[in-house]
């Protein structure tokens, strides 16, 4: 990890990475708290402007989203609101599988526009899973493919 074995230090890595899924799990709470969690377990400071920030990295005005539950949201707007706790703490290294998978285009749009942000912006590393072969030629420095159980590349 960073030129360095992550054998033995796994644990410590661990705060590095995260990992959006396909159908992700909101807790029953205000989106606000949804996207404070991982923030307030890693003891952060400055929650709720990390927060704001990380919603409106999703396309998610923090005046309008913050305090909605998570019934209250479309698929597209809850993958961002999952898209954006896994931002706010500003992870070095970003797991992707297919995260535009069922969204609408204007969700899909902002969820790939987050993902290149995070990439440029904060020099996170995307590990994408996706069948948008176009947005993978786009967005990857290098990709591979799983083709009959092989991966190639």
């Amino acid at each position: 990890f960073e030129g360095e074995p992550a054998l033995g230090r796994e644990r410590a890595l661990r705060k590095d990475v995260t990992l959006l899924v396909q159908n992700p799990y909101l807790l029953r709470r205000s989106v606000r708290a949804n996207v404070a969690y991982g923030l307030k377990i890693r003891g952060a400071r400055d929650i709720r402007a990390k927060t704001d920030q990380a919603l409106a990295a999703v396309g998610l005005d923090p005046r309008l989203f913050a305090d909605r539950s998570r019934h209250e949201l479309s698929g597209g707007e809850a993958q961002r609101v999952a898209l954006a706790s896994r931002l706010a703490f500003q992870p070095k290294v970003l797991l992707l599988d297919e995260p535009t998978a069922s969204l609408d285009a204007e969700s899909a749009g902002l969820v790939r526009a987050a993902a290149r942000d995070a990439r440029d912006r904060l020099g996170a590393t995307l590990v994408v899973v996706s069948h948008d072969i176009s947005w993978l030629k786009n967005m990857c420095d290098k990709m591979l493919t799983l083709e009959n159980g092989r991966l190639s590349g």
